[in-house]
């Protein structure tokens, strides 16, 4: 009897932690879905410029109430990094910083969602000139989301970045680094998304560095390693890009856009191969 009466506590009290004074989550849906709703409409009028601070306000307050009161309910992450979004639309980047901050820390269990909110954040430094703090929340995001997909972004981008504040040396000391975080996570995961977002960022760094022979010998082991993973796939597209729009050799591009078609018919990597071999014949 005891232990009924206490697996219904903790029941109850489940449901309490996510709808507050005991709604069901249909309210809490429908308050989702009227918060979602505004936000779309802040979107189409930031476009066609017609945006005001007041209407930005009104979804603020919308996902304010959502956070609050369903703190433990799975869409409050998405009010939440809403809701730093439209403090970041209103120009309130203090305010901004805080909400985002709060998707790493109060959701801390959704690691790509925290690695992007930290992107915000660098982001909202550089839009302030503030460069110095943007590249400490840049290295917070290498050194805690690694192997997320803005973590996996972040070296090439600081190399590239660097670069094009004048800091050449830095730039290449960081993007031989890059190289060899890049060529790591494509040897010890080469069935992971990280691993195939790293190939077109591997051949990026190669290039950059001058080792453009290199690049396309890399790229091409990678075909034999792993003909099975998505990166053979990704190496094919960039060998193909890269000798339509660097060399402007369309042979061999439509060489490697046909031998992605070929070997992974059902890929929709092939269907994008397929269009560009299509621009090649009409040129």
């Amino acid at each position: 009897m005891f232990k009924k009466i206490v697996s219904s506590t903790v029941i109850i009290f489940s449901m309490l932690s996510l709808t507050g004074c005991g709604e069901g989550t249909y309210v809490a849906e429908k308050k989702f879905y009227h918060a979602q709703r505004r936000f779309a409409e802040t979107e189409k009028n930031a476009k066609d410029g017609q945006l005001t601070d007041a209407q930005i306000d009104e979804a603020i307050l919308d996902f304010k109430e959502i956070v609050m009161r369903y703190p433990k309910w799975e869409p409050s992450l998405q009010a939440q990094f809403k809701l730093a979004l439209l403090y970041n639309k209103k120009g309130n980047y203090k305010q901004a910083v805080k909400e985002f901050e709060k998707v790493c820390t109060d959701f801390a269990v959704d690691i790509e969602n925290g690695a992007n909110a930290l992107r915000h954040i660098a982001n909202i430094w550089e839009q302030q000139n503030n460069w110095l703090e943007a590249e400490k929340v840049y290295k917070s995001i290498q050194k805690d989301y690694t192997y997320t997909l803005v973590g996996v972004l972040v070296p090439i981008y600081l190399a590239q970045r660097y670069y094009s504040i004048g800091e050449t040396e830095k730039s290449r000391i960081a993007t031989i680094e890059a190289l060899d975080f890049y060529k790591d996570i494509i040897e010890k995961q080469p069935e992971s998304i990280p691993a195939a977002a790293s190939v077109n960022h591997a051949a990026d760094c190669l290039r950059s560095l001058g080792r453009k022979e290199e690049m396309i010998a890399y790229l091409e082991s990678l075909l034999e390693k792993y003909p099975n993973a998505l990166i053979a796939q990704r190496a094919l597209l960039k060998l193909a890009g890269y000798y339509q729009l660097r060399e402007k050799d369309n042979k061999k591009a439509s060489m490697y856009y046909q031998k992605l078609i070929d070997n992974y018919p059902n890929s929709k990597l092939s269907q994008k191969a397929a269009k560009e071999i299509k621009k090649l014949t009409e040129k």
